[in-house]
């Protein structure tokens, strides 16, 4: 009969490791494609790419999503707007602060996007829509979409999962 209480609660190792299992599930932030096109360019940080823009090559520090023009722009995660700006050669880039370390910049979106600086995001909220992007406006219609984890260029596939 002593043993009957016992054997009814879960052992201490499993109880320590469902918990180490939450909260690294927590600290992990769900990240999504922001738009649900083919990758045009992948991330490189080692190897240059051509540029049909500038007819040369250069490092890729992004990820090319094809969409057409006005096609949806959602967050990748849940987040803070830190920034939204005009950029000569990006067009309209809205900066995401994703938590952890990542920040996120969605480049080519309309002028008048649907987030301001400030404005708290979820993933799968629509923060802009597909415009243009002006060095790369040679090239299909498609988001420039970069990540920096703690300041390095990482490729935005590394936290979506989609890395093929």
């Amino acid at each position: 009969e002593s043993s009957t209480p016992a054997s009814s609660e879960p052992a201490p190792s499993e109880t320590a490791s469902s918990q180490a299992v939450s909260e690294e599930t927590e600290a992990s932030p769900f990240f999504v494609l922001p738009v649900g096109g083919s990758i045009l360019k992948n991330f490189d940080s080692d190897n240059l790419q051509y540029s049909e823009t500038y007819k040369d090559w250069r490092l890729h520090l992004g990820i090319d999503i094809a969409a057409d023009q006005g096609t949806p722009v959602l967050a990748a995660a849940d987040g803070t707007v830190t920034e939204v700006r005009e950029d000569a050669l990006l067009g309209t880039v809205a900066v995401i602060d994703h938590g952890d370390g990542i920040i996120a910049s969605y480049c080519g979106l309309n002028k008048s996007p649907s987030v301001k600086q400030g404005d708290k995001v979820e993933a799968g909220k629509q923060i802009g829509v597909i415009d243009t992007i002006p060095c790369e406006s040679v090239e299909a219609s498609h988001l420039h979409f970069s990540i920096e984890q703690n300041g390095v260029p990482i490729s935005p596939l590394e936290l979506t999962g989609d890395l093929g």
